[in-house]
């Protein structure tokens, strides 16, 4: 499912205002891509479930 994130060992932290966020060991934050991931998912859904 997130085989091209889990290659960077992704940490889940929390933020100060209690959202989650993807720090990579490197200090990369990958909260934007996973935010990206689930509103595709989200559509994809969406979509599948309009059609039938």
């Amino acid at each position: 499912m997130f085989s091209g994130v889990c290659a960077f060992s992704v940490l889940g932290q929390e933020t100060p205002d209690n959202q989650s966020s993807l720090i990579s060991s490197e200090g990369i934050d990958y909260t934007p891509l996973q935010e990206d991931l689930q509103r595709q998912q989200w559509l994809r859904a969406n979509e599948t479930t309009s059609a039938a």
